[in-house]
């Protein structure tokens, strides 16, 4: 069996992140190479947990904190699909 740990060595964005920081750093290398990441985000309007698809670290920083509850698919699936195919590039789903 292996098993590998990480931290982010920046303590700003550490202290942001609920997991030692894995998602920021592995989604961060997909969003500066021009990638997609799907992941749960929180909607206070609908108070739900809905996973979306984003390109943008903003969006991203958004979803801090979410993968640990129920979310719900909503079209995220499709737009996956779409994002692969329209944009020929690579997709992170968390």
């Amino acid at each position: 069996m292996k098993v590998y740990a990480l931290r982010l060595k920046d303590k700003k964005e550490l202290n942001n992140s609920s997991s030692g920081g894995a998602f920021t750093a592995i989604s961060d290398v997909f969003l500066s190479s021009g990638n997609a990441v799907v992941s749960a985000i929180y909607n206070y309007d609908t108070n739900q947990n809905e996973f979306v698809l984003y390109t943008t670290s903003e969006e991203r920083d958004k979803a801090r904190g979410s993968k640990y509850m129920q979310a719900y698919p909503l079209d995220s699936f499709h737009k996956a699909e779409q994002w692969v195919k329209e944009k020929n590039k690579e997709l992170l789903f968390v």
